[in-house]
């Protein structure tokens, strides 16, 4: 309501008036910047008028905070082979409300020896021989550890928006066939791969003790169809909720702000008597989770793996919508 009739324009026009008013005290110490030029006249102070609106008129559009989680892969490990290396893809996920994933580490057991992690944009494929393709983004020696993931910790995160992909390079130096463990690929197996922030895909083992090279111990540099075994821990910044990205969260958040809404509407509830603005400022602070069943215990992973949200989607879209409000979305 109060966004609907006060614009853009006359708000900046009242946040000046406030930062006028701010300036004459000698005691604000903001972003004014009052001195003088070159000639020794006065400049007018440079004033940021967004700092002095109410923080309900700027809500953030993302977390100012990376959370962290620890993604194991849960696979059977079969302890299939042991090699110089591992070549796959990771994907961030497109179906929570994340803004970017980082890639903080890389944990692999072998023998392990002189390790380097690569990366390349998008997918490894094509890019097996080709080293240009590829930035190092961690390199350092590691006793052996053939029971024990060996975290590879990188200098530099990883970033991945939602939905990007990269490819990684795991190698060992270490000449022989016992550096990195991995697995064959046994074929899709849901839940073992998706992990919710993160897909992690089937790749290529390296033979090759050098990075990239093509002559391994039985004259081949890569063998196809083989399957990472390990950890990758992210961190995560969640956007938050905005009527700009109100598509982007869970039926469950969307519903619970559209009944909050509603409910505003209502002159006999008591959310009636607050503002769209404190209104939108309150589902802003919600995490994306917020408004989950606590019954369902929804985490991260299971969101995708156990297929929630498509489960929710086919609830809600089944249900009768002809008579919501056209001035709310439309779920």
């Amino acid at each position: 309501r109060i966004l609907g009739s006060v614009s853009t324009s006359t708000l900046h026009e009242i946040g000046r008036g406030m930062a006028v008013t701010l300036w004459s005290d000698d005691d604000y110490d903001g972003d004014l910047d009052a001195g003088a030029d070159s000639d020794g006249m006065a400049v007018e102070p440079r004033i940021n008028v967004d700092d002095f609106l109410p923080a309900v008129l700027r809500r953030p559009v993302f977390a100012n905070h990376i959370m962290h989680e620890s993604i194991t892969v849960e696979t059977t490990d079969f302890e299939d082979h042991t090699f110089c290396g591992m070549m796959f893809d990771v994907r961030c996920t497109d179906e929570l409300p994340i803004e970017r994933l980082d890639i903080i580490s890389v944990a692999v057991r072998g023998a392990l020896g002189p390790m380097t992690v690569y990366m390349a944009p998008n997918t490894f494929r094509g890019k097996a021989n080709n080293k240009d393709a590829w930035t190092l983004v961690y390199e350092g020696e590691h006793e052996r550890s053939h029971r024990r993931f060996v975290p590879l910790q990188l200098p530099t995160p990883i970033h991945l928006a939602a939905g990007e992909s990269c490819g990684i390079f795991v190698h060992s130096a270490r000449p022989g066939d016992s550096a990195v463990v991995y697995d064959n690929f046994r074929g899709a197996r849901r839940g073992d791969r998706e992990r919710g922030l993160l897909t992690i895909l089937p790749g290529m083992a390296a033979l090759d003790c050098r990075p990239f090279g093509n002559t391994g111990l039985w004259g081949e540099g890569f063998r196809d169809r083989r399957e990472f075994v390990g950890e990758i821990e992210v961190g995560v910044r969640w956007r938050l909720w905005n009527p700009e990205c109100h598509d982007a969260f869970s039926v469950s958040f969307r519903r619970a702000a559209r009944c909050l809404l509603l409910c505003a509407t209502r002159q006999d509830c008591i959310v009636h008597a607050l503002s769209d603005a404190v209104l939108f400022y309150v589902l802003n602070m919600c995490r994306w989770d917020w408004f989950e069943p606590p019954a369902s215990e929804v985490t991260v992973e299971d969101v995708i793996v156990q297929g929630t949200t498509d489960n929710l989607m086919d609830d809600f879209d089944s249900e009768d919508d002809s008579d919501a409000s056209p001035l709310l979305w439309d779920d």
